[in-house]
């Protein structure tokens, strides 16, 4: 399928989810822990979509989304933030950051697969 960056910083979570992704969805999934990782990342992988937690620590998700759409190196990745609020200004804000999606945690591996794939071939991945 895809090349997905999962930037989620409890180490548990990530690697569920990223054993999930790989198996279930099929995709290349790499794990950053936080944001300076996962600019190094993404800068080095140039991954199809990125899931951003937004609670990192030291730099947000929203502030690595907005790095990361500001560099033309990695402008093109799809980012998908995730978080575990459901208000509805959290929300805007990460579309604002350049996220074109926003998933409440935990995942929900019936929504999340089908979701990935649509963004994934809409953007001819």
């Amino acid at each position: 399928m895809g090349r997905l960056l999962l930037v989620e910083d409890h180490p548990f979570n990530a690697e569920a989810m990223q054993r999930l992704l790989s198996k279930k969805g099929g995709h290349e999934v790499r794990v950053a822990h936080d944001g300076p990782e996962a600019l190094d990342t993404a800068r080095a992988w140039l991954p199809d979509l990125a899931l951003l937690d937004i609670g990192l620590p030291g730099m947000s998700g929203l502030d690595l989304a907005r790095q990361l759409k500001a560099a033309p190196a990695t402008s093109r990745i799809i980012l998908v933030a995730l978080t575990a609020s459901v208000d509805a200004s959290d929300h805007r804000a990460a579309l604002a950051a350049g996220c074109v999606a926003v998933e409440t945690k935990p995942l929900e591996l019936e929504r999340i697969i089908p979701l990935l794939a649509k963004l994934l071939s809409s953007a001819g991945k």
